[in-house]
């Protein structure tokens, strides 16, 4: 099965910090987690997922479609979904998905604390 999502020597930081380096990574289909300490670069990695970011170096490509553009960016995003979990809320919330227009959901109840 090909990946949904495959990363090659992607490179991405803030400026001149370099937060993540040559990163190779292919994700199937399932539930993912990035678990790490405050500045791993977890939500870095996801912003260039989601398409937000461009990667400062490395291949992106998404459904088996290459994200190298703006263009080809929007093109990807209706393919993409996000979900976050923010305990801080008392609860899990859908976050926006990029494409969706805004629109948001509800999931409380499905992880609990």
């Amino acid at each position: 099965m090909e990946p949904i999502a495959s990363l090659s020597g992607i490179a991405q930081g803030h400026g001149r910090h370099q937060v993540i380096t040559g990163l190779d990574w292919d994700l199937g289909v399932g539930v993912h987690g990035l678990l790490g300490p405050n500045g791993a670069g977890k939500t870095t990695l996801l912003r260039t997922l989601a398409t937000i970011a461009p990667p400062q170096e490395g291949a992106l490509e998404i459904c088996g479609r290459k994200v190298h553009s703006e263009r080809t960016a929007r093109a990807a995003r209706p393919m993409i979904g996000c979900f976050s979990v923010f305990p801080a809320w008392g609860g899990c919330r859908a976050g926006t998905a990029p494409g969706s227009r805004g629109r948001t959901g509800s999931a409380q109840g499905v992880v609990t604390w």
